[in-house]
């Protein structure tokens, strides 16, 4: 991923009031699903960001809630190598991604996680170091840090575990190739999301978020949510899907009188709050050169 400037300060206003209106749908009934967050990096898109990325990434966990789905969210140092092989434990209904990646000599999409090559793990992983399921780079901003390949997962993956999950890899190239999307379809999920070209950290976690506002509060099908979404104005690159494009993400029914400040005054305090703020982020950003996100 890479990171700009926000060309408009108006910009986190726009996100505040457009994941808080007050516009309620009616939802299909279901038993509460489950959804996992692994956020590797929010410590460092924080930073870069000026905090909009939290705001975006807290919009993405709000919108699962909302459609009646128990999140577990991971960041930073607990994102470690053993969480991705317990990935499908749980039984996951939804996985969301939000990392960097790139495409190794193979042409198969390694994805990072935050745990760093050290003396102890190099003993604990080796033989998946050997067989090229596990890697690091020796070299550049992410040198140290372990990423997996798709054999990864198709070695501690369990076919039983994945049926009908969506799959949401938020990263530089993942959905570049289908090198990984084929290994979770074959491990039984129904659609992997991924974007197929260098993207913007901004533009790339404001685009997720859009796609989940659209899928859990408007019922838009896969397809349908991503034909929302924006190329990234600097690279071209663009949200794609491997898999079923009509599913939907399931919801359970809404009590409006169950929460405690209605979601339009919620907007408005949000919108005072930020207004400030937001001309201060356009300034600062503008000065922040683009950060690579392989």
């Amino acid at each position: 991923m890479l990171l700009s400037g926000l060309r408009n300060p108006l910009l986190v206003i726009a996100a505040i009031a457009f994941f808080l209106d007050s516009n309620v749908l009616s939802a299909d009934l279901r038993e509460c699903g489950r959804a996992i967050v692994i956020d590797p990096f929010n410590r460092e898109f924080n930073l870069m960001s000026l905090d909009v990325y939290e705001m975006y990434m807290r919009s993405i966990i709000y919108s699962l809630e909302r459609a009646g789905y128990a999140v577990d969210y991971y960041k930073d140092e607990n994102v470690t190598i053993d969480l991705l092989k317990r990935l499908d434990d749980e039984g996951y209904d939804i996985v969301y991604i939000n990392s960097h990646g790139f495409i190794d000599s193979r042409g198969l999409f390694a994805l990072f996680v935050r745990e760093k090559l050290n003396s102890e793990n190099a003993l604990l992983y080796q033989d998946d170091i050997a067989e090229n399921l596990i890697g690091y780079l020796k070299e550049g901003d992410l040198a140290g840090y372990l990423y997996v390949t798709p054999g990864f997962f198709l070695r501690y993956g369990n076919d039983s575990r994945l049926p009908g999950t969506i799959i949401f890899v938020d990263a530089c190239y993942s959905g570049n190739n289908t090198s990984l999307a084929d290994v979770f379809l074959v491990l039984g999920a129904s659609c992997f999301i991924g974007w197929d070209k260098v993207v913007n950290v901004i533009h790339g976690i404001m685009m997720d978020g859009l796609f989940f506002h659209e899928t859990c509060k408007y019922n838009r099908t896969v397809e349908e949510a991503l034909r929302k979404t924006r190329r990234d104005p600097e690279s071209g690159a663009s949200l794609v899907y491997f898999g079923d494009g009509s599913l939907r993400i399931q919801r359970v029914a809404l009590n409006a009188e169950s929460e405690e400040i209605p979601n339009f005054i919620l907007g408005i305090i949000l919108i005072l709050i930020f207004s400030a703020s937001a001309c201060i982020s356009y300034i600062m950003l503008s000065k922040v050169l683009g950060k690579g996100k392989y």
